[in-house]
Formats: C-alpha cells, structure tokens, sequence
C-alpha cells in the first residue's frame, strides 16, 4: 500500500530503510545555516517502478508514492510538516579538511536531518560524546574523488574526532548516480541513510546505512 503524507512521518521515523526503498524522497536544499527547520511534504510527480507485494507478489503489483520535502510551503496546502534539522552546502577549498565546518546533530530533541541530494558532494560525519558532526561539502569545481577522498581522515573545526566520509568513490559513483542522504535518531544514536538512484531516472538501486 502506498504511503501519503499524512503517514510520511512515522514510517520515516520507524522503518526508514524499508521505507526509502520503495519510496523516491527529494528533499530541497533550503538557503541559510544549519537550523531545526519545518519541512512541508508533499507528493511528487515521480513515479517509481510498481514492485511485487509482500504476500501475492507479482499477482498484486504496488505502485508506491514519491516525495517532496520543501522549506517553503508549495501552493495546494494545507499540507503536513515535519521538524528536521537542515544541513547546509557548504563549498569545498583547500585545507578544509583539517577545519571542516559542520552542523552538530544534539542527542535530544529533533531526531530527523535533511539535507539536498549529493551530486558530486560529500557528506562528512564523526559522532562523538554530546553531537553528532556533519557536514555535506560541494566539490566546488574539483575533483569529486579527489574531494572525497581528501575530507576522509580530516576533522571538524568542532571537535578532533576523525572525519568519515560518504561520497564519490566512497559509497557512490557521481559518474552515474545522485543520493539523497537523510538521518534518524534512535536510542541515542545517529543513523545514516543513502537513497541511491541513477541519474536520469526515477529508479531507486539501493539504501546504504552508516
């Protein structure tokens, strides 16, 4: 059964990998620094491939839904929100690495994080003790790889704690794929989700955890 809006919230909270492999998210960049930011959610126009049922499998073919989650409230409302905490683009120079900029995600309080799709980009963690660091760095006009594997092994102008890396080369291709990366808190502990899908197409190949 497809997801509406209205359910999008728990069943991202609650079954997150499940849920990002059946349903297309594209979460907006949003403008500013990092803040607990409302999101509306609405449906795309996407439509993902249709997939066998759990139970009937190719006798019941389920089309799921796809989803937009915007900073501004888009025309048609009212629609649902949810509170996430944004990650901003921030953009890639050298010696970044050794004092990469971050956002610390608390643990309590606001337990989901957006930020726009990876295109190239990295996205940069460390968890330590009181936050976990993050970061989603733009190549800038170099080398994707280069990018990556540079920020991996830095560390946050916040904390000594060593830098780990998601990026081109290091979880994706940039050459063929976008991935949309979001985080859920649970029991005390950040988690990572990576929406992989080839460029051009309204496919999703696979979630990675970290």
């Amino acid at each position: 059964m497809a997801v509406e809006p209205a359910g999008f919230e728990n069943r991202l909270r609650n079954d997150t990998h499940h849920f990002l492999r059946r349903h297309y998210l594209d979460v907006a960049a949003g403008a500013g620094g990092p803040a607990a930011t409302p999101y509306f959610i609405r449906l795309s126009n996407i439509q993902p491939p249709a997939h066998p049922g759990r139970y009937l499998g190719r006798l019941r073919m389920h089309r799921p839904n796809a989803f937009q989650a915007l900073t501004i409230a888009p025309p048609g409302g009212p629609h649902p929100t949810i509170n996430a905490m944004r990650v901003p683009i921030d953009q890639y120079v050298g010696g970044i690495e050794n004092n990469i900029p971050g956002t610390g995600l608390a643990l309590a309080g606001t337990d989901i994080m957006f930020t726009g799709r990876l295109t190239g980009c990295t996205f940069c963690y460390a968890r330590g003790p009181a936050f976990t660091w993050v970061a989603h760095i733009h190549p800038n006009g170099n080398n994707p790889n280069n990018v990556c594997t540079a920020l991996s092994g830095g560390q946050f102008l916040a904390t000594n704690t060593a830098v780990l890396c998601y990026g081109p080369g290091m979880g994706y291709d940039a050459n063929h794929e976008e991935v949309q990366i979001i985080g859920v808190r649970r029991n005390g502990r950040w988690d990572f989700f990576g929406q992989r899908r080839p460029l051009l197409t309204q496919t999703i190949t696979a979630v990675d955890q970290f």
